[in-house]
């Protein structure tokens, strides 16, 4: 859905609200993210959590009591992707909007490899 709308628009910051990180791959959420924002041009907000509902952790075999640790390590495990250029496509070849100007990720990059000022750099905690 982000996709779609980041297709039709231009201006407009994309959310996914909160994904339960827990329920997921890594690798799945990287690549999605990386996707949308590339489509949209450095405007994704990606919110992950823990989510909470027990009949979600069961349909996914998630352990509900390990949520938050699991959370923590999509997190670092999404970042290691995005640093090292894993995921398809590589984000550190896009370019990111900062303010009004655009500059190339790498070139402003700082620890892990992302640079402040972009979408998936700032937001993804």
């Amino acid at each position: 859905m982000a996709a779609a709308a980041a297709a039709r628009t231009s201006r407009i910051r994309l959310g996914t609200a909160v994904v339960p990180a827990p329920l997921h791959a890594a690798p799945e959420l990287a690549e999605q993210a990386a996707i949308v924002d590339i489509i949209s041009d450095g405007r994704l907000d990606l919110g992950l959590g823990t989510g909470y509902r027990v009949p979600e952790y069961r349909l996914y075999g998630a352990d509900l009591a390990r949520r938050y640790s699991t959370t923590d390590q999509r997190v670092r495990e999404i970042r290691g992707l995005w640093s090292e250029s894993l995921v398809t496509p590589d984000l550190s070849r896009t370019r990111c909007r900062s303010g009004s100007a655009t500059r190339d990720r790498r070139a402003r990059a700082g620890p892990g490899g992302w640079a402040p000022g972009c979408s998936l750099s700032t937001r993804l905690c």
